[in-house]
């Protein structure tokens, strides 16, 4: 039996908010091979340090290690970059100390972010003999920076880290991405290292064994789902509702997730906004089952391609109003007749709003039915190709 080692800093673990692609990768590979997962014992969603003894941790079908870190409470932080540094210098020994007691793995996949562990992973490969896969998630530094418009006049500072990316991608054999989008990016400085685009996606079977939560039919309920940061376009959407309730008395707007911003956010909402926490993922689902509208909202300037919460929403067949650039997502949006507004003009949400609910009434009457989008988002579909792409590198 193969042994596969996956390392993802940022993975969501048994219990906890969200199911991600790595955990699903690791459940889907340990029944055909020996999976070992390595994360961090700090919970990034939820910024908790992880109880190494929990009961939702045991009898895992694969071998799961937690290496420590500080942790840290805000997203763009030095905290962060100092806890980063850390978790990689723990990874880095461990890695060490595992590959030479002799513990041969076949395939190392392989998150990026972080970029630091994926270049120690590009310099021991040879030594030790593995094949090196690369799951672009994200496109650091540049997401980073795009999203922190003042941080502009120092672009000079992204030179280093740019380099380091490259490199690190320059050491895969394969790289897997989240979007066409962010493998172009990684390709850029690597044409010739072989590359394959698999979204994000939903767990289909999962979201169709959940039944909606009884809710009111007679309200029309808008619904994000996500982080609370400065990447998401939230403070214009909940000024635009007022608008749109104004016009729609029988409007609510539920936000399902929380972040650095949620207390801000909070203060300046107004009636029919509610705040609900992170859920767990079957009772997020069962939620958004109920509602009619999903929302989208990114600024302007973000580097975000085709997310967790644009997966869900297309697996939930809501239609969508969003404010994303990306091409990419755009074109998946208006597959699904999605609506768009311009990122922060609380006008514009409100009319866009106000229109997809008369372009839509009673949409949580209307069973989605299954089309071409789905079968790009559905993991049962989408993820076997992952094996298949590993294998064939």
């Amino acid at each position: 039996m193969k042994k596969i080692l996956l390392v993802a800093p940022f993975v969501s673990l048994p219990g906890e908010p969200c199911f991600n692609r790595f955990l699903y990768l690791c459940y889907l590979w340990s029944t055909n091979y020996d999976v070992t997962l390595v994360t961090s014992a700090f919970c990034h969603p939820t910024k908790t340090k992880r109880e190494r003894g929990s009961k939702d941790f045991q009898d895992l079908p694969f071998k799961l290690t937690l290496l420590d870190e500080p942790g840290y409470k805000s997203n763009v932080s030095f905290s962060r970059i100092y806890s980063h540094d850390r978790f990689h210098k723990n990874f880095e020994s461990w890695l060490y100390q595992e590959l030479e007691s002799n513990s041969k793995f076949d395939i190392v996949y392989s998150a990026f972010p972080l970029i630091a562990t994926n270049i120690t992973l590009g310099k021991v490969k040879k030594k030790f003999g593995f094949k090196f896969i690369i799951d672009v998630q994200d496109v650091w530094p540049d997401s980073i920076f795009a999203a922190l418009p003042l941080l502009k006049e120092f672009d000079f500072l992204l030179a280093p880290l740019r380099e380091k990316a490259h490199r690190a991608y320059g050491y895969a054999d394969g790289i897997v991405a989240v979007s066409k989008t962010y493998l172009d990016m990684a390709q850029a400085r690597n044409p010739h290292t072989p590359g394959f685009v698999a979204y994000l996606g939903s767990d289909y079977q999962l979201i169709e064994s959940i039944h909606p939560k009884p809710l009111d039919n007679s309200i029309i309920r808008f619904v994000y789902i996500g982080t609370l940061s400065h990447s998401y376009d939230i403070q214009t959407v909940i000024k635009g509702f007022g608008q749109v309730r104004a016009q729609f008395p029988n409007a609510e707007l539920h936000i399902v997730g929380d972040g650095p911003e949620r207390h801000q956010l909070e203060t300046k909402s107004g009636d029919g906004v509610f705040f609900h926490g992170y859920m767990a993922y079957e009772d997020m689902a069962a939620f958004v089952k109920a509602c009619h509208i999903a929302i989208n909202p990114i600024v302007g300037n973000a580097l975000q391609s085709i997310t967790n919460k644009l997966s869900d929403y297309m697996a939930f067949g809501l239609p969508i109003i969003s404010s994303q650039k990306n091409i990419e997502a755009i074109e998946l949006i208006k597959a699904r007749n999605g609506y768009l507004y311009e990122a922060g003009s609380a006008e514009s949400f409100a009319e866009i709003a106000s229109k997809t609910i008369v372009e839509n009434p009673h949409q949580i009457n209307n069973k989605h039915k299954p089309d071409d989008i789905d079968a790009l988002f559905d993991r049962r579909v989408t993820y076997p190709k992952i094996t298949d792409f590993i294998e064939s590198v």
